[in-house]
């Protein structure tokens, strides 16, 4: 499904958010042209929901997300030493309840 997606003449590595009702997931994926994308490196947290409004729970969402990214891109950088590729797109996904429907697109340095 990805790699149709993202088809590019060389392989790319994407950084993958991905906020639940209950966790948030980081994830460094490597798209090649052809083949199977694969998952390099991934962490995912649980959020403290405890007696929380929507607002606050999707705030301690975001601001766990830079630590979160940060174990993930030194856990990747740490497998795969010189040959680590910085990732040059992310991907947010937010889930419900936080969203019904939305799509965007965010342009921007990693």
């Amino acid at each position: 499904m990805f790699s149709r997606l993202f088809s590019r003449a060389t392989e790319k590595h994407y950084l993958v958010a991905d906020v639940e009702s209950g966790s948030i997931g980081i994830a460094i994926v490597s798209v090649p042209p052809k083949g199977i994308v694969r998952i390099e490196a991934a962490g995912r947290t649980p959020m403290q929901l405890d007696d929380a409004s929507s607002e606050q729970a999707l705030s301690s969402a975001v601001q766990a997300l830079p630590t979160l990214t940060t174990q993930v891109m030194s856990a990747y950088q740490e497998r795969q030493g010189a040959k680590a590729i910085q990732p040059r797109e992310g991907y947010f996904l937010l889930h419900a309840p936080w969203v019904r429907a939305y799509g965007a697109r965010v342009e921007g340095n990693l």
